[in-house]
């Protein structure tokens, strides 16, 4: 996230990344922060659903990108959907097509655990 743009700085004390390691960041200790770190093709994960704004400015989109990336690599249940003109949060995430996409997954992930 270093090189892409973002209103926030990710590797200053002060940062979220900074105080979660003690207002010590190194380039080590942030990769612990990094989700994708986690992801292998013989680990348990849940089906993932992604929401990104395509307009955030705090993490940049390609980061989904490459979560899901990753997960798809690893041949995980991962299904990614960019919500146009909206930032990191707010009312774009709460409209009927979204919570139509949270609730079809939900239900989709449900169905399969009873299975």
């Amino acid at each position: 996230m270093r090189f892409q743009p973002s209103l926030g700085e990710h590797y200053t004390k002060d940062c979220p990344e900074g105080l979660l390691f003690g207002q010590v960041v190194t380039r080590e200790n942030s990769l612990d922060t990094v989700v994708m770190k986690y992801v292998e093709k013989d680990k348990m994960i849940p089906p993932v659903l992604i929401l990104h704004g395509d307009m955030d400015k705090s993490i940049p989109f390609h980061q989904s990108v490459l979560l899901y990336d990753k997960l798809m690599k690893c041949k995980k249940d991962v299904q990614i959907y960019k919500i146009l003109d909206t930032g990191h949060s707010g009312a774009e995430f709460w409209n009927k097509e979204v919570l139509d996409i949270v609730n079809k997954f939900m239900s989709s992930y449900l169905l399969n655990e009873r299975a």
